[in-house]
């Protein structure tokens, strides 16, 4: 019983370990192409946009980034003189405004040079109402937008990731089952694991980012060194678990094309779509795992010293 725990923990390990390096490679993206805050630009421009297109954005009708695409001037000048006050405040990230309440993105609009052109009175008090309405919707579906767009760059990052690895499911698992040692390497590596997760878990990454005012090089450095030691582990701990060496290639030639199939593909595609469930959930995971563990090892323990007070009452 213990011996299939801790291969299922030492599995779970290394899924947690690519699941970190495919969330670290996905801020990377996210710091490179600034896709959250593209995504908070849309949100913003649909709720501003004079056309009073805001309710069809918030009830999901349409995307955002159609009704973002067809925002007139008015709401176009006004994103663009938010992001600028942005930098103001000691951020270059837009999507931080979902940090804001309507207050304070009231007070910020009021600011802006735009609204202090009388031409453009009614529009601001349009939007001062649209805020009213509309800014907290608009977060929610921001957010839901964003952890939708962000689920098929996991799947792609993670089947290069796999592939490149040739992190097999069936191979990984096998190899644990059958090697004690390399087994308790495993459950080691899953230790360490949980510490890196549990600092790198995204979803605080707006209010860290806000807290701490972290520039983008320093947020940049310090994920280049969170893959880093996260491969290290890998490296470390899974000696031949994945990679191309030869006598993986041998096999591949040994079986024949249906047989590759099915232990290639439907084992990358296993490991592809666990690897896909995210660092967060393989960290609840592994800790529920190490949980049952411990209430199958408790009683085992038990049982000598109660052999033992047994025979003391005996003497």
């Amino acid at each position: 019983m213990l011996d299939i725990l801790d291969s299922i923990i030492a599995t779970a390990a290394v899924i947690l370990g690519l699941s970190l390096i495919v969330q670290a490679i996905q801020q990377v993206i996210k710091q490179v192409f600034d896709l959250k805050s593209s995504y908070m630009r849309a949100a913003l421009l649909a709720m501003l946009n004079s056309s009073g297109t805001a309710k069809s954005f918030a009830t999901n009708f349409i995307p955002a980034n159609m009704l973002g695409n067809k925002a007139d001037q008015f709401a176009k000048d006004v994103v663009e003189q938010i992001e600028e006050r942005m930098t103001t405040f000691g951020f270059t990230n837009l999507h931080l405004v979902e940090t804001f309440d309507e207050k304070k993105l009231k007070d910020v609009v009021l600011s802006l040079p735009v609204a202090k052109d009388i031409t453009v009175k009614q529009k601001i008090d349009q939007a001062m109402k649209d805020i009213d309405r509309w800014f907290d919707v608009s977060k929610k579906a921001f957010q839901e937008n964003y952890e939708r767009r962000m689920k098929p760059w996991a799947f792609g990052i993670g089947t290069i990731l796999v592939v490149a690895l040739n992190a097999n499911l069936f191979d990984i698992y096998q190899e644990f089952s059958h090697n004690k040692t390399l087994r308790d390497a495993g459950v080691a590596m899953a230790q360490r694991l949980i510490t890196v997760s549990n600092d790198s878990l995204g979803n605080r990454e707006a209010n860290e980012t806000l807290k701490q005012n972290t520039s983008d090089s320093v947020t940049a450095a310090r994920i280049k060194e969170n893959i880093q030691y996260i491969q290290e582990i890998l490296d470390e701990e899974s000696f031949q678990l994945m990679g191309w060496n030869d006598a993986r290639l041998q096999r591949v030639r040994d079986k024949s094309p249906v047989e590759n199939f099915f232990h290639f593909f439907v084992g990358w595609l296993a490991t592809i779509l666990l690897v896909s469930l995210g660092a967060p959930f393989w960290f609840d995971f592994l800790k529920a795992v190490a949980g049952i563990k411990d209430r199958v090892k408790r009683p085992n323990k038990r049982e000598p010293d109660e052999g033992q007070e047994g025979s003391e009452k005996k003497e």
